[in-house]
């Protein structure tokens, strides 16, 4: 997406000259960032690469604005050349803005290009969450972040149904003729279902750029995927139920779900377990169709950004506590039964 267009689209405070921008890399190359958002017209945007440990808290704001500004003392100095009124100054980070987004003064010292000499309250805003419009394909829905958590889930899954072939066959069974698409032959052993989708995950070159398809007879997410796009909440929750009891799953805390499965909670009753596996596969789906969207973002409206961030932060956070709330009951098996050996 175009970031310095975000910017742009932010709104400016009644009576600002100044405002500093939080830009959150997530992965990518801040050096390619900050060379997208350079403009030198009259509104100039000065993106500013963090290389050190500042604005870790909010006590500590106005010093760290003034290293900031001191240890770009050139780069500012040389704006003095240019016709401006109006200047954003981005930093941009490895890491989200961990600081209340609260005013405080900081003085710009003699030679700052603009305002020199006085002291001003500013405020670091983050991108995403006051930009006014955003993309479904912008840095704000996390689709590589998405991308990366499902496919290390699916592999935790497969390998788990691997393991469970030897202790629960009939369970795993059970729940991959219920996932078999229409017209998909029956037959074949539980262990070359296993391989095949063991075969998809291997194929997969970048965890980051995965993306599962909804009618893929290879891939253990997409036929839980396909099984919310057919069926009717209810129906969906059924497949749960297999799930749980196929990865052998009883007791468990129960998981925050996303706000978007809370929308199709089911009218059956589910155990803990069975409410965490239909809120994975509910969450499976919504990241599949975030990322569908993505992929076609100008086929699809502009949405808040704070809107887009707010609902790919709410499904990552519920993707890892799943994921790793499996990893420690796996482990934790596996534990338990070595000890029984």
């Amino acid at each position: 997406m175009d970031i310095k267009k975000l910017i742009k689209n932010i709104p400016w405070e009644d009576g600002a000259t100044i405002r500093i921008l939080w830009l959150n890399a997530n992965g990518k190359p801040r050096s390619e960032l900050a060379e997208s958002i350079k403009q030198l017209q009259d509104h100039i945007i000065f993106p500013i690469i963090l290389r050190s440990n500042l604005f870790l808290t909010s006590n500590a704001l106005m010093a760290d604005l003034a290293t900031l500004i001191s240890g770009n003392e050139q780069e500012f100095k040389a704006l003095k050349s240019v016709n401006f009124t109006n200047l954003t100054v981005v930093i941009i980070s490895n890491e989200p803005l961990s600081i209340p987004q609260a005013s405080s003064p900081v003085y710009l010292p003699e030679w700052f290009p603009i305002l020199g000499g006085k002291e001003i309250f500013v405020k670091i805003s983050d991108v995403f969450e006051t930009a006014e419009l955003a993309p479904l394909n912008s840095e704000g829905a996390r689709i590589e972040q998405l991308a990366s958590l499902l496919f290390d889930t699916e592999t935790l899954l497969v390998n788990r149904l691997k393991y469970q072939i030897t202790h629960q066959e009939g369970k795993v069974r059970g729940l991959i003729d219920s996932l078999r698409s229409d017209g998909e032959p029956q037959g074949g052993s539980t262990v070359s279902y296993i391989q095949k989708y063991e075969n998809h995950l291997a194929s997969v070159s970048v965890a980051r750029a995965y993306r599962p398809g909804a009618k893929s007879k290879a891939s253990l997410l997409s036929k839980l995927i396909y099984q919310v796009i057919k069926n009717s909440p209810d129906a969906t929750a059924a497949f749960s139920k297999k799930l749980a009891s196929a990865l052998s799953l009883s007791e468990m805390q129960r998981l925050k779900p996303s706000l978007f499965s809370v929308m199709l909670r089911p009218s059956i009753a589910l155990t803990v377990a069975e409410e965490n596996c239909h809120a994975g596969i509910l969450a499976f789906y919504q990241a599949y169709q975030l990322m569908n969207a993505a992929a076609h973002a100008s086929e699809y409206p502009s949405y808040p950004a704070a809107l887009v961030l707010a609902n790919a932060k709410d499904l990552a956070r519920f993707l890892t506590d799943f994921r790793r709330t499996l990893e420690e009951i796996f482990e934790s098996h596996d534990h338990l039964e070595e000890q029984n050996a």
